[in-house]
């Protein structure tokens, strides 16, 4: 009898998480949406492949696609994890203790009604609000032509951005060019005059 061990990736270090985190706030309403029409799994699986390709060209270390997908819900799980624990100091204390940067990040990202749910019963105006932010929620999400734009919007600010990253890369690239081509005159002009 044999076994397969799986391959283990290397661990993830913060600025790999930072970076993951980054990038996914564009496209964390596409990701996130719960939808499971067709047209909204190919806007998920699309939106990993970006995802997927601007980590890779800008991280050290090339990770693929369900290690990053992975990472992100462990992300979640964890700020999911730390908020709850958080509330219940918080009702047994009174204080809240302070959370993890990135923790606070992904939470920010993520529903806020699933995070922290108001347990004081006493406030109305704070049931009212939330009741309020979930029933446009609710609304934005079950309007596919709101989405479709919403998606075509974020689309062309991703790919302007891009655009002008390229544009970035490919002017410093002609820079250092230009300072090579200076530093090989200035080296032949010494062997010259010696």
């Amino acid at each position: 009898m044999s076994t397969i061990k799986r391959n283990r990736s290397t661990n993830w270090d913060e600025d790999e998480k930072q970076l993951l985190l980054c990038i996914l706030k564009d496209y964390t309403p596409i990701i996130e949406d719960k939808c499971l029409y067709t047209n909204s799994i190919k806007r998920k699986t699309k939106a990993w492949e970006e995802v997927h390709q601007r980590f890779n060209s800008l991280n050290n270390r090339n990770r693929d696609v369900n290690q990053l997908r992975l990472q992100w819900k462990s992300m979640k799980i964890n700020a999911r994890k730390t908020a709850h624990s958080n509330n219940k100091r918080e009702t047994s204390s009174g204080a809240r203790p302070p959370s993890p940067h990135i923790t606070i990040e992904v939470k920010d990202l993520l529903n806020p009604a699933q995070l922290f749910p108001d347990l004081n019963k006493c406030d109305s105006d704070g049931i009212k609000n939330r009741d309020e932010q979930i029933n446009t929620s609710r609304m934005a999400s079950h309007s596919p032509k709101l989405k479709d734009t919403e998606f075509a919007r974020r689309m062309e600010m991703a790919e302007e951005k891009h655009a002008l990253e390229i544009e970035i890369l490919r002017e410093n690239l002609k820079q250092a060019q230009i300072e090579r081509q200076i530093s090989e005159k200035k080296l032949i002009k010494i062997c010259s005059e010696t």
